[in-house]
């Protein structure tokens, strides 16, 4: 078996790819690959769809945020335990998502939009729900 934050990585790809996939259908979801030039070499393209790519074929530039999330995620939830939390209520769940959104805001809030810089408890429901399905599924993983 893979280790945690490899097994909630993949978990968080097939969650975003669901959500892709109901919002647009079969359209792809094109990125340009950067840094995994054995990747290019291999596929013989600098860009990869990931809506249709499973994420162990994907280049290390797209695995690696989802990778990052997974061990903030694994990380906090671990805390929480510690501290004694229950994993099972909605303010630990807002906590630990709120936790989360600063982590994530410390790799990706130089790109971020307005909205997505906003502290946790001032983003719109469709934002929080983000981070969210990424504590719930990491609750579930090491919970």
């Amino acid at each position: 078996m893979s280790q945690p934050n490899e097994e909630l990585a993949r978990q968080l790809h097939q969650a975003w790819q669901a959500a892709w996939k109901r919002e647009h259908g079969g359209e792809r979801r094109m990125k340009p690959v950067k840094q995994d030039q054995q990747w290019i070499r291999r596929n013989g393209t600098n860009e990869v769809d990931i809506a249709a790519t499973d994420f162990r074929d994907l280049p290390t530039d797209w695995q690696a945020e989802n990778l990052a999330s997974a061990k903030a995620a694994i990380d906090i939830v671990q805390q929480l335990k510690r501290e004694g939390k229950s994993l099972n209520d909605e303010a630990t769940l807002e906590e630990a998502s709120a936790r989360l959104h600063v982590n994530w805001l410390s790799r990706n809030g130089s790109w971020a939009s307005a909205i997505q810089r906003r502290p946790y408890n001032r983003l719109p429901e469709p934002e929080k729900e983000k981070d969210r399905v990424v504590i719930r599924l990491a609750i579930q993983l090491v919970g």
